[in-house]
């Protein structure tokens, strides 16, 4: 699936057009201010009079679609979810015939475009995932579960060819999500560090080269498969090689 395609299927971060009751879409423009205001306040602190302003519309307008703030909340998360799932959903199938190696890494590189079209998502997932609510258990356990089970599907098949060294995939997974997401999330913190302000889509490529290689090459100036003369050292020093050369000399 191409940038633009993909694009289509996940929510902007920002409403691009002034919402009004008769200009069409105005549901979908306040579902992702909802989304933003959700991330930022959480469920309890975020109000529709505050998700109102960021589209320059009133709250009892906000109200006339979606008739109260859980109503709303609901919505926007189902929406959310689906998009998530359906960026998943592409980047497995496209995998379907790679390696697991590749197919991992071409559902990391699909994350880092994700989180950068939704900056808000991983905020949302962090807080309204993990707070001990009755709204975080239909969340994380019904919506986002699912997903994140797919995701662990591809870990497990890159691990089962032998691609990928075996490790708890629930603490993967949140380092990952950690690569993918934090530098997205600091993006202010980081201008004023390093006066970094380039967010390009090839910007964005960019960082999720930078990204994937990170989480399957680390930072070693060379990828463990151009090494196979040094894994041939290591094998022949080990203790087990040199007692069965003693042995059989």
């Amino acid at each position: 699936m191409t940038s633009s395609r993909l694009a289509e299927r996940t929510l902007s971060a920002q409403a691009h057009r002034p919402a009004g009751p008769g200009r069409p879409g105005v549901r979908q423009q306040i579902l992702e201010a909802a989304l933003i205001e959700f991330a930022d306040k959480g469920f309890q602190e975020a109000s529709l009079a505050a998700i109102a302003r960021r589209l320059g519309v009133t709250a009892p307008l906000v109200l006339y679609h979606f008739g109260s703030k859980a109503n709303l909340w609901r919505e926007a998360l189902e929406v959310f979810c689906s998009n998530f799932a359906a960026m998943v959903d592409d980047a497995i199938d496209e995998g379907s015939s790679m390696d697991g190696r590749d197919a991992l890494r071409l559902l990391v590189r699909r994350l880092v475009h994700f989180f950068a079209a939704n900056r808000a998502a991983y905020r949302l997932m962090r807080d309204e995932g993990g707070a001990e609510t009755g709204h975080s258990e239909w969340f994380a356990s019904r919506n986002l579960r699912p997903v994140i089970t797919q995701i662990e599907a591809v870990y497990r098949r890159a691990i089962d060819e032998g691609a990928v060294r075996p490790a708890p995939f629930h603490t993967t997974f949140f380092m990952i999500l950690g690569a993918v997401s934090c530098y997205l999330e600091s993006r202010g913190l980081a201008t004023h560090l390093f006066g970094t302000t380039d967010e390009s889509a090839a910007w964005i490529d960019d960082y999720a080269n930078q990204v994937v290689g990170l989480c399957f090459d680390g930072l070693s100036a060379t990828t463990r498969r151009e090494r196979p003369m040094l894994a041939a050292l290591r094998a022949a020093s080990s203790p087990k090689t040199i007692s069965t050369e003693i042995a059989l000399a």
